[in-house]
């Protein structure tokens, strides 16, 4: 909140100032701390304001990461028609200037959109893209939301055992970014002519370590209960056909039944 009250001056005072440079970037910094925050409407509309003040010529290296934040933000609200063609131009303006963590970032977006409207196929291709470039890109937040897309691709294809190993990869990922000391919100960098000075909102170590470890056991309780029910369900099913089994065994007695009576009437008639 801090951050977001220095970087709402600092916006202010450009405005003021009519310093279109500063704009860009203090537009993007209030775009990415709502994103954070969970406010994605307002994210949309400063990340909006953003690509209105870019020159697609000079401000290439920007353009490429805002278009796929852009529609990462419209994908939340499964507004596909307006974060398609931002994604799709995110990827092609990224592949042009050669920038591995804006292609990076548009692949996942790309798979998470089509495993939305189910193209698993088109998604996991796009996933396989993404991870051969990921070693290129240091980004382990967007590496953890990789990781997580592809557990869920293995869930959806049937592949549990998929699933699971990228879950790992998942938790030890998290479980390194939460060793770190310090994760800082994003903030643009301090400048001599700056009115405004935008200050890092810094989270405490013990506090995320703690936060890891809560979400690695409520996952295994999910998989542990899961696991429970899939045994509980085959249970079941043994039950059933075992009964059925018995069923038929005594209507075919009941029926073995009959036809000696049948034989003894006989018997006992011509008797």
């Amino acid at each position: 909140d801090k951050s977001l009250e220095f970087n709402l001056k600092a916006f202010d005072i450009r405005t003021s100032l009519n310093d279109l440079n500063g704009l860009k970037i203090s537009n993007k910094n209030i775009a990415e701390l709502y994103a954070i925050k969970k406010e994605h409407r307002l994210a949309i509309e400063y990340y909006e304001n953003v690509v209105g003040l870019l020159d697609p010529d000079i401000d290439r290296d920007l353009r490429g990461e805002i278009l796929p934040n852009l529609g990462e933000q419209y994908l939340l609200f499964r507004q596909f028609d307006k974060a398609t063609p931002m994604l799709i131009e995110g990827l092609q303006y990224n592949r042009r200037i050669d920038n591995k963590k804006g292609i990076f970032k548009s692949l996942n977006n790309l798979a998470n959109l089509n495993m939305q409207q189910r193209n698993t196929r088109l998604a996991e291709s796009q996933l396989n893209e993404a991870f051969q470039i990921s070693n290129e890109v240091e980004d382990n937040i967007e590496l953890l939301k990789h990781y997580d897309l592809r557990k869920n691709l293995d869930s959806t294809k049937g592949d549990y055992r998929g699933a699971f190993r990228w879950q790992g990869e998942y938790f030890d990922l998290k479980a390194k970014i939460a060793q770190e000391n310090t994760i800082s919100q994003p903030i643009e960098e301090p400048d001599q002519t700056d009115p405004v000075i935008e200050q890092p909102v810094q989270i405490s170590k013990a506090t995320e370590e703690e936060n890891a470890k809560k979400l690695q056991q409520l996952w295994y309780a999910i998989y542990g209960l899961g696991a429970l029910l899939l045994g509980l369900i085959v249970y079941l099913t043994m039950v059933l056909i075992k009964r059925k089994d018995i069923n038929s065994q005594m209507e075919y007695l009941q029926h073995k039944n009959r036809q000696y009576k049948l034989q003894n009437d006989d018997i006992l008639e011509q008797t």
